[in-house]
């Protein structure tokens, strides 16, 4: 998938308007740390170039909805998950005096 993305010059941006969820989303995926559906598979195929079973395969079921971020959401909302369906993200340049710096929002429905 990267070798695909890296030969059509795309961003993780344009990756995710061409298969229906924003960037963070869409870099999830490639990293396995997001699970797509199968419409999204089949786009991430079609921008990508690469075939539909082959995605399938290299994605399979081994995405890690445990990592990081779900620890901290299960230990200050209880067991749930954040919404990927009501669900915003953002990463902003803030400029700062001593060198600019990024902030990233994650805003999601605690289910």
């Amino acid at each position: 998938m990267f070798l695909a993305k890296d030969t059509r010059k795309l961003s993780f941006q344009q990756i995710g308007e061409a298969i229906g969820c924003d960037e963070v989303f869409a870099a999830a995926i490639f990293y396995g740390q997001a699970k797509p559906t199968d419409e999204q598979i089949r786009n991430l195929s079609a921008v990508l170039n690469v075939p539909t079973q082959h995605l399938a395969e290299e994605l399979g079921s081994h995405y890690y909805p445990t990592r990081g971020g779900q620890v901290l959401i299960n230990s200050k909302f209880g067991d749930g998950i954040m919404s990927a369906i009501d669900f915003k993200a953002h990463v902003d340049r803030v400029e700062d005096p001593e060198g600019d710096r990024v902030k990233i929002t994650l805003d999601g429905n605690a289910l």
